[in-house]
């Protein structure tokens, strides 16, 4: 089974400036898939809303550091402002 889809997480604590980019990878055939485990990420406290069928999408965000909710941004492809040159 190959690799069909990866979304990005990216969260930014407003507060601390505190970014990280968190990717969920979708692995399967032209006739099925599933998406696996979120990865890891030491700088937030994240809950995620998993199901049989969609993709895990975070609920709440909060940066370990300050205790605030992070802004959280998603994409399919790189972030812009993330591209290496």
């Amino acid at each position: 089974m190959g690799m069909i889809d990866k979304t990005l997480h990216r969260f930014t604590c407003p507060q601390c400036k505190a970014r990280d980019t968190v990717h969920v990878v979708q692995h399967g055939s032209s006739y099925s898939g599933s998406w696996g485990t979120p990865s890891e990420t030491n700088l937030f406290d994240v809950q995620w809303k998993t199901d049989q069928m969609g993709e895990p999408e975070p609920t709440s965000v909060v940066c370990v550091k300050c205790g605030v909710e992070a802004k959280t941004d998603s994409s399919y492809s790189e972030f812009k402002d993330d591209a290496q040159p």
